[in-house]
């Protein structure tokens, strides 16, 4: 006797479980990527202390104090949000092991989030933009190594003025693909990349930023690269 089980789930309830996969995915990046920089901090300090250079070693702890300090002090005072600025310190040590430079913009502001939205959808949201503009700036340097430094930055703003949240990211790599338009890049399964298990980045980030009533922007920057921008709005409705 053969038989046959079938087994439903409603789809929302795995988009939820896509979502928080990909945000468990991004906790565990940021922590490695933490713990690596650190890593490297102290092998550089075990050796300064090994040939009796104290000085250097003073020298490098002070620069390293002054500059965590001087990135959390900010974060904290222009995003209000724990999850959304530990998401940016996160990610600005995980672009300092990629030879990359994360900036936040000094402009940034936000606010304690409403009830509405949800500050795990927003660090998802963001989270996959900083990850591919990391892919498409490395993709860059890759093709054109001597433009490098003007290759290498990612910019990244926060803000909730007027009625909406804005993210915006701005990488300096090759642009949007010119044979796939916005939607077919926001579509599940398919991406300008070749290897496997890509796609899901910005179709989880159009998938939140509907769920919200809100829009998704993508267009090539003047000079290189994209710059994308994410509109949500406070209450549900623009």
């Amino acid at each position: 006797m053969v038989g046959a089980v079938s087994s439903f789930r409603r789809r929302d309830e795995i988009s939820e479980l896509t979502d928080q996969l990909s945000q468990t995915k991004a906790y565990a990046e940021m922590l490695r990527s933490q713990t690596h920089e650190h890593r490297n901090k102290l092998n550089t300090i075990s050796g300064l202390v090994q040939m009796g250079e104290v000085d250097a070693v003073q020298n490098l702890i002070g620069q390293e104090t002054a500059h965590y300090q001087s990135l959390i002090e900010f974060l904290r005072e222009t995003v209000k949000d724990p999850l959304i600025a530990g998401m940016l310190l996160g990610k600005t040590e995980r672009a300092r092991e990629l030879g990359l430079t994360l900036t936040v913009d000094e402009e940034s502001r936000l606010e304690p989030l409403d009830d509405s939205i949800n500050a795990d959808d927003l660090v998802t949201i963001l989270g996959n933009l900083i990850d591919n503009a990391f892919e498409a700036s490395l993709s860059a340097i890759k093709q054109t190594p001597n433009q490098r430094p003007e290759r290498s930055t990612v910019d990244v703003s926060v803000s909730d003025f007027g009625n909406e949240v804005i993210l915006e990211v701005i990488d300096r790599g090759c642009g949007l693909p010119q044979h796939l338009d916005v939607d077919a890049l926001t579509t599940r399964g398919v991406s300008s990349k070749s290897a496997q298990n890509r796609g899901v980045g910005l179709f989880l980030v159009k998938q939140l930023t509907e769920r919200y009533q809100g829009q998704l922007e993508m267009i090539d920057n003047d000079t290189m690269g994209t710059r994308v921008t994410v509109y949500i709005p406070k209450d549900g409705l623009v």
